[in-house]
């Protein structure tokens, strides 16, 4: 899918193309966009200003005005000043110098109100007729005693940083280094609110190796005087004015007098850089405008120039290769959703109907409903064996546990019990053979039945009776 970013910057390319031809006029100056830079906060132009970017907590806004992709907010002063500041510049820290090796921040109690940062601000802007990319600064000083030199450094390495300790040695390292195609910008501007130059410096020569170019690649000036496709300018307030956020000069309140506000806009693409691309952004207060200049203090913001307007994508700058966008997951780990993606909205997780598992093993059949996965029938752990007590265990499923209940193990010559999940003979029932066998036993030895009497031997007593012929089956007396 094409992203805005891209669709934007391919319009760029056509609009450079007919400018060329002389079809359409060229490139406005960063004064003519959608950013009021008129030295205040307050979009009162018609346009988008600082006010627009940023809540009454100088947090960023929940939805950005269109075009703008991204910002920058450091609240650097203490209320009352109750606290050191621990993002001040040690003495030999320079601009000419690389990071990793050069600078050191360290905690200051005392900070000379016409140096100090209360608060500052960048924002990330496309203009949507040529494809610019274009970067939008801002700060806040305690003082407008003297003129005022500041820089801004807009670097490409994400692990530039530096807070000195809270207690203990006060001083410590930056980590982070410079790449090529890092920018300075230098700024000289009166107490009486104007801005008598603005100088763009470029890091180069090999990175950490490397060194700043000493001659500017562009110059600028007051926007209030900026000429017909300026690049870059910078302007300051020539009125007192009161920020929606929390700020606090000098004089104790809330109020920026003349010239304690300071603004600017940068055009990145008419510069020809390489990459254009920018992870942190460094405002610094400084004793002039000459690059060995002595630093004061600083704030050290988070800004990433890398944008697509794809909200299915995670946008990096990679110093070796520029803008990098990396497709988002959008998988929830959920069954019962369809994970898809919508760039204008992220993710989207939208409740399905498909076959799932409710993680218990005694049901079968279950299906998503609403998000989750709802439970089905129960399993049936009917094994069919008398044998066998049949239950059912939710984290295994069926199980089927020997018996010893009386049961039929179908032959109807044994008596049988339930043992081992079959039916076993408990006593063999005697067959046909063996019946016989037993009967003619006994009736061996049970006197013979028989029609002929038997004479009985002559004992005192009773006299046996007499024996009857079988023949002819009379009875006769015995004679004594």
């Amino acid at each position: 899918m094409r992203s805005a970013m891209k669709f934007v910057r391919a319009a760029g390319v056509l609009a450079a193309i007919l400018t060329t031809a002389g079809i359409i006029t060229p490139a406005l100056a960063v004064t003519d966009l959608a950013f009021e830079l008129d030295g205040d906060i307050a979009a009162n132009r018609g346009g988008v200003d600082w006010a627009s970017l940023f809540d009454s907590a100088g947090h960023e806004q929940s939805v950005l005005p269109p075009n703008f992709y991204g910002t920058s907010f450091v609240r650097d002063f203490v209320t009352n000043a109750s606290g050191p500041d621990r993002t001040t510049f040690t003495t030999g820290s320079k601009d000419t110098l690389n990071i990793s090796t050069g600078w050191q921040c360290s905690r200051a109690n005392n900070v000379s109100s016409k140096v100090d940062l209360l608060n500052s601000y960048a924002t990330f802007y496309v203009d949507p007729g040529t494809g610019d990319d274009i970067v939008y600064f801002g700060l806040e000083r305690a003082s407008n005693a003297g003129d005022g030199n500041v820089g801004i450094w807009f670097l490409q390495d994400p692990t530039v940083s530096c807070l000195a300790p809270a207690t203990g040695p006060s001083t410590s390292n930056f980590t982070g280094n410079h790449f090529d195609g890092d920018l300075l910008v230098v700024a000289a501007f009166t107490a009486g609110g104007a801005v008598s130059t603005v100088n763009v410096y470029e890091w180069t020569g090999g990175n950490a190796a490397g060194h700043l170019n000493p001659t500017p690649i562009i110059t600028g000036a007051d926007c209030a005087r900026s000429m017909p496709g300026d690049t870059v300018c910078a302007i300051v307030n020539s009125a007192a004015m009161t920020p929606p956020w929390p700020t606090q000069d000098k004089d104790g309140d809330n109020i920026l007098n003349t010239s304690e506000f300071f603004e600017g806009g940068l055009n990145l693409t008419r510069m020809g850089l390489a990459f254009g691309c920018f992870n942190k952004v460094i405002f610094n207060t400084r004793s002039s405008q000459s690059l060995t200049a002595t630093l004061f203090d600083f704030t050290l913001g988070t800004f990433l120039t890398c944008n697509d307007g794809n909200d299915c994508t995670t946008d990096t700058c990679d110093p070796t290769r520029g803008c990098v966008f990396t497709p988002t997951s959008c998988d929830d780990g959920n069954v019962c959703t369809t994970d898809t993606c919508d760039a204008a909205g992220g993710c989207v997780h939208t409740n399905n109907t498909a076959s799932c598992s409710d993680g218990n093993a005694c049901t079968v059949g279950d299906v998503c409903s609403g998000g989750t996965c709802q439970p089905g029938t129960p399993r049936n752990c009917n094994d069919g064996n008398s044998c066998t007590d049949d239950s059912c265990n939710p984290a295994t499923g069926c199980v089927h546990t020997n018996n010893t209940a009386s049961c039929d193990d179908g032959n109807a010559c044994t008596l049988t019990i339930g043992a081992a999940a079959e039916c076993a003979s408990a006593a063999s029932r005697p067959t046909a053979t063996m019946a016989t066998s037993a009967r003619t036993i006994l009736a061996a030895r049970a006197p013979a039945a028989s029609t002929t009497p038997t004479r009985r031997p002559a004992t005192m007593g009773t006299p046996a009776p007499p024996t009857i012929p079988a023949a002819t089956g009379a009875v006769s007396a015995d004679r004594r």
